[in-house]
């Protein structure tokens, strides 16, 4: 599974992670609360549905490793004051101010994680990208396939643009992958300033991104890119990372579908012809260049 592969069910499934924690954690505060009572031990013992959810998707990418590394933290330190505070319970023991306050931060502590990770994945639901809040590839296949409807229709020109940032790789191994992201959500807003008010863009992959240009045909699509290659050129659209300006560098490939066009099979053979001619060097600080803009040229029939 990819993230652009999630649908509501999994949202649906830490909602419920949600609820079910927060009843039994009312039942393990309602049982210090009222210690005389009587309790099924399974009531208020320590539950471990998160460690199967965070194990089922352990390798699907929905979330950052340091945000699963924080949940299984936190749950671990909860479990041992559950595990604590029933045993003082069954023993008709007090149970501490500094095991009560310990347990209900780090409940505090693991929820917010866990609510975060239900907000990412929902707008991963919903087609957006949360690392760079560009539409995901999901919405791409469908908004490209109602343009190529609409040049059937009406005959109106539709180009798209895949870019590759070359250097993401370099900007990962030096500041890291959180840090990374941040980049690729400060590139893409700079792209975004160059795109029309009805034109949109895409995250199809961690170090790729494609651009509908609609209502233009290819020689207009050209002249679109050669703008945000000129743009890229100038220090002052580098994108700061702490005492750095990072230089984005650029491939591009072009293309004007045909009517009748597989959109799939034209992005792969883009996606080839990016893989094939890009060229990754350069030096991840000052970054004077920009790989030059390759046009897929399209066999029309």
């Amino acid at each position: 599974m990819r993230p652009w592969e999630v649908d509501f069910d999994t949202v649906q499934e830490i909602s419920h992670l949600i609820d079910d924690h927060i009843e039994w954690y009312d039942r393990i505060l309602h049982a210090i609360a009222n210690p005389a009572n009587d309790y099924n031990k399974h009531d208020i013992a320590p539950i471990n549905i998160l460690i199967d959810f965070l194990d089922l998707y352990k390798d699907k990418e929905l979330w950052s490793k340091k945000t699963e590394e924080g949940l299984r933290n936190h749950y671990s330190l909860i479990m041992s004051d559950c595990r604590a505070i029933c045993e003082m319970i069954h023993e008709k023991q007090a149970v501490s101010t500094a095991r009560v306050d310990s347990f209900r931060s780090g409940f505090l502590n693991f929820m917010f994680l866990l609510n975060k990770i239900r907000d990412h994945t929902t707008l991963i639901s919903f087609g957006m990208d949360p690392y760079s809040s560009l539409k995901t590839k999901a919405l791409a296949m469908l908004d490209i396939r109602k343009e190529m409807e609409r040049k059937l229709r009406q005959d109106t020109p539709f180009s798209i643009l895949l870019l590759k940032i070359e250097n993401l790789h370099e900007v990962e191994d030096i500041f890291g992958r959180n840090q990374t992201q941040r980049f690729i959500r400060l590139a893409c807003e700079k792209i975004e300033q160059k795109l029309r008010i009805f034109d949109d863009m895409y995250r199809m992959d961690h170090n790729e991104f494609l651009i509908a240009v609609k209502m233009t045909d290819r020689p207009g699509a050209m002249l679109f890119a050669q703008r945000i290659q000129r743009f890229f050129d100038d220090e002052q659209s580098n994108v700061r990372m702490g005492e750095y300006d990072i230089h984005v560098r650029l491939s591009m490939v072009l293309a004007e579908p045909v009517s009748g066009e597989n959109i799939i099979d034209l992005i792969n053979n883009m996606r080839d012809d990016l893989e094939e001619k890009s060229n990754p060097e350069g030096a991840i600080i000052t970054f004077n260049e920009v790989a030059p803009i390759k046009k897929f040229l399209q066999k029309t029939s």
